[in-house]
């Protein structure tokens, strides 16, 4: 999979690693407006880790939500990443 397959707008970093796709979003608004200290920035992050085997890990931090549009990538990404799968099997 490449990365220009991946609406990588919906979040604010995605990478390609060895076990799948890591999707991250910031949510810098909430970030700035508790006036968060530079230590507990990771309270605005989520993470999805799409995994080439099919699962999907998810890690939201405080007041951080998916949104649908970001949920319906990271299925279609899945799908995607299982579709190669199959057809390394081959």
């Amino acid at each position: 999979m490449k990365i220009s397959e991946i609406k990588t707008t919906l979040f604010t970093r995605t990478t390609i690693t060895d076990y799948g796709i890591k999707f991250e979003s910031f949510n810098r608004e909430l970030a700035e407006a508790d006036n968060a200290p530079e230590n507990e920035l990771n309270r605005y992050m989520l993470t999805v880790h799409v995994l080439k085997s099919g699962s999907i890990n998810i890690n939201v931090g405080f007041h951080n939500h998916i949104t649908k549009k970001q949920f319906d990538e990271i299925i279609r990404v899945r799908d995607i990443l299982m579709e190669e799968l199959c057809q390394e099997a081959d």
